[in-house]
């Protein structure tokens, strides 16, 4: 029997390494004999930079930059065996998980650090760097990530905005002629988690500002920002950017750097799938297993998981679905993409004793699944 093991991380838990090797112990526990083929995921939020080292070899580099409220904190990014190319998480600068919940406010916090990453990147000589967007504790269109890198916002004065996303609302004009020069000869790719466009119902302020501490005015706020941070991007580089695919991801940080930097912005889990040649795997594999921390409706937004599940349908492999928390929104949606989908927590639990107990009830649950499996293939072979 082949396995394939797919996960993704259980944020704040477990990276999807960890998880990996949880569900292969699971697995072995029940099929000794079994072959598990281990492809960690990421959808280009936390966690990708370990999953391409894992698959391609590559070490990460500590660098000191800004957390999304300007305070300095020591950060990283990956570089490949080849020394050619970065990895970059924004989350790891820019990331809500740096933040108490307290300090989460979407009006004021920026990308900054993130665009530091990028020139610590550039003075390791890469001319190819990996984006992930994913986890930002941000939505200010990649305002803070430009003026890092030496672009400037300007109002109709002349004067240079400050930084969040709450100061778009000011842009007047952008200023691109002081940017690092470096960035011409280097390849940018954003891997994105989401497919969510810049504005607009489903856009980076309506959906995703409420989790980064917006209140519903903040929200609104944040969404006309946005659109007039496209209209001043329509009138001076003739680009539409409202309804772009991916525009939306990291609080719009994507179209910042497909906008100003000429990146290509694709979804996390099709990189990934090139990267760990996870296509050719998931043909040969009877079945297999998949997980994240929260299933619910924003999985069908490009997420690793739900990626899977459809990569599988094309090859008619059942997908089980391993999660801390499903939420039912999407139900309908997601129930049909997955065989089945298994919450691994036996009772009501607060969120950290849940992340305390995830790898216990983890390997319980996957183990409990395969037994499950092996008596229905005894049922099967009796009745035969």
């Amino acid at each position: 029997m082949r396995i394939l093991i797919a996960p993704d991380s259980f944020k704040g838990s477990m990276s999807s390494v960890e998880v990996s090797k949880i569900m292969a112990k699971g697995v072995h526990e029940v099929f000794p004999e079994s072959t598990t083929i281990q492809v960690p995921l990421s959808d280009g939020g936390e966690g990708l930079t370990e999953v391409i080292l894992h698959a391609a070899g590559g070490h990460k580099i500590k660098v000191r930059v800004h957390d999304p409220l300007m305070r300095p904190i020591t950060s990283f990014f990956g570089l490949t065996e080849d020394g050619k190319t970065a990895i970059i998480e924004m989350s790891a600068a820019s990331g809500i998980e740096l933040l108490q919940a307290d300090e989460l406010n979407p009006l004021i916090t920026t990308t900054y650090g993130t665009g530091e990453l990028i020139k610590a990147a550039l003075d390791q000589r890469c001319r190819k760097i990996i984006i992930g967007a994913g986890g930002s504790a941000t939505i200010d269109g990649g305002l803070g990530l430009i003026q890092a890198l030496g672009g400037r916002f300007l109002d109709e004065k002349g004067h240079e905005l400050l930084s969040g996303g709450g100061q778009l609302n000011r842009l007047a004009h952008i200023d691109l002629k002081w940017m690092d020069k470096r960035l011409d000869k280097t390849k940018i790719l954003v891997a994105c988690d989401v497919t969510n466009p810049l504005t607009g119902k489903e856009g980076a302020a309506a959906v995703y500002a409420p989790q980064k501490g917006a209140s519903a005015e903040m929200t609104a706020i944040l969404e006309k920002n946005l659109q007039h941070l496209a209209h001043i991007i329509s009138k001076q580089f003739h680009v539409e950017v409202s309804d772009m695919t991916y525009g939306g991801a990291a609080g719009g940080l994507a179209t910042g750097l497909v906008t100003f930097l000429g990146a290509k912005a694709l979804g996390g889990f099709d990189l990934v799938k090139k990267i760990t040649g996870l296509e050719t795997k998931i043909k040969d594999a009877d079945f297999a297993l998949t997980g994240e921390g929260k299933t619910d409706r924003q999985t069908l937004f490009g997420k690793a998981p739900w990626s899977l599940a459809r990569l599988a349908t094309r090859y008619h492999v059942p997908v089980i679905d391993f999660t801390g928390w499903y939420d039912l929104s999407g139900k309908k949606a997601l129930e049909k993409a997955f065989t089945a989908i298994i919450p691994i927590h036996p009772h009501p639990l607060t969120l950290d004793e849940a992340i305390r107990q995830t790898e216990d009830h983890l390997l319980t649950s996957v183990t409990s699944v395969m037994k499950l499996i092996k008596t229905g293939a005894f049922i099967s072979l009796k009745k035969s």
